[in-house]
C-alpha cells in the first residue's frame, strides 16, 4: 500500500489513528497543536485536556480582558472553531489538577 493509500485509510478510520494526548492549552501546547495541523498529519487522534474551561489565552493580554477593553475571543490563541475544524477533542478537566 502506498504512503497516500495509508493516510487516506487512517483519515477515514479513526480508530486505525494514533492516540496523541495533549496535556494543558497554553501558548506552548497551542503553538504545537498549530504546527502539527500545519504538516496536514491527520495520523493522530488529538485529545487536549486542560484545566481551563476555554481553549487556550494569551495571558499577556488578561488585563485588557479584565479591564474590558477585549472579549474573551479577542485573547484567545485560537478560537473554539479551529479546533473542530482540525478534529482536536478539547476536554476541560475540573477540580483535577494535571501534570505531564
Amino acid at each position: 500500500m502506498t504512503a497516500a493509500l495509508q493516510a487516506a485509510s487512517v483519515s477515514r478510520h479513526p480508530s486505525l489513528k494514533r492516540k496523541l494526548l495533549v496535556v494543558g492549552n497554553g501558548m506552548g501546547s497551542v503553538r504545537f497543536l498549530e504546527k502539527l495541523t500545519e504538516q496536514n498529519s491527520r495520523e493522530y487522534q488529538v485529545t487536549v485536556l486542560s484545566e481551563e474551561s476555554c481553549p487556550g489565552y494569551n495571558r499577556i493580554k488578561l488585563s485588557k480582558l479584565l479591564a474590558g477593553s477585549v472579549d474573551l475571543q479577542g485573547i484567545q490563541l485560537q478560537p473554539e472553531s479551529w479546533y473542530r475544524n482540525q478534529d482536536i477533542r478539547y476536554q476541560p478537566v475540573f477540580g483535577q489538577r494535571l501534570s505531564g
